[in-house]
């Protein structure tokens, strides 16, 4: 592959390329492509992270959320049937 990539740079097959390409400009090029391809790839792989990760939050933040309204709701319940216990217990004692 390389030897194909190296002779499709040189005058003879590119036209463009009026100067010889010296195999270490083409190695350079190579390797600063394959950098630049790395450097892209663990970015998005870090945007896919780190895009996991605020989900996995939203969502334990949400089952907290309804986790504290069950738990204020049954509270409320709770207090409202003391309350009312309370009142019936106290009419029953004034009659």
């Amino acid at each position: 592959m390389y030897s194909a990539l190296y002779a499709s740079a040189q005058p003879a097959l590119n036209p463009m390329n009026r100067d010889e390409v010296h195999p270490a400009s083409l190695t350079l090029t190579l390797t600063l492509t394959l950098t630049l391809t790395l450097a892209l790839t663990l970015t998005l792989t870090l945007t896919l992270a780190l895009t996991l990760a605020l989900a996995l939050t939203l969502a334990l933040a949400l089952t907290l959320t309804l986790t504290l309204t069950l738990t204020l709701t049954l509270t409320l319940t709770l207090t409202l049937t003391l309350t009312l216990t309370s009142t019936l217990t106290l009419t029953r004692i004034l009659q």
